[in-house]
């Protein structure tokens, strides 16, 4: 009974080292995990900006918004890559200037954060929202447009 269970246990492992082998050496699969690791992103902080909060989520994100004044655009961020206890920023920017932050203490890793700001009339235009992490450095950005219909 030993035995059989040992000769099962060997052929098991030599065919997946065949397997991966094969893989490996196959022409496919290193330009495949090449593609992958150029695809990667740099940062593994999600943003997404939209039209509300619920159940730790943002709703209607979109990276144009046709907004009525006085209505509040939230950014939010899943953030991953700090240590915990880290101060992170979220940043509501129109062109090169900081219109909105908002510092949030990270306890654990992963966290989601975010923030609103009430867009008036005069709030058309591009804007950005930044994820700011320690030591000033830029975590993850994403663009959108606002238009504000009256």
């Amino acid at each position: 009974m030993r035995k059989t269970f040992l000769c099962l246990m060997v052929l098991t492992v030599a065919c997946l080292i065949s397997i991966s082998v094969a893989a490996s050496s196959s022409p496919t699969a290193s330009t495949s995990g090449e593609q992958q690791a150029a695809a990667a992103p740099a940062s593994a902080t999600e943003v997404k900006v939209g039209l509300g909060i619920e159940n730790l989520d943002v709703t209607g994100a979109s990276d144009s918004f046709n907004i009525a004044p006085d209505t509040k655009v939230y950014g939010w961020a899943r953030v991953r890559d700090v240590a915990a206890d880290s101060a992170v920023s979220i940043i509501f920017k129109k062109g090169d200037k900081e219109v909105y932050k908002k510092e949030v203490t990270i306890p654990s890793v992963p966290y989601r954060i975010n923030a609103y700001r009430t867009f008036r009339s005069w709030d058309a235009g591009e804007w950005t929202l930044s994820i700011v992490g320690p030591g000033a450095k830029e975590l993850a950005s994403t663009t959108f447009k606002v238009e504000i219909t009256k």
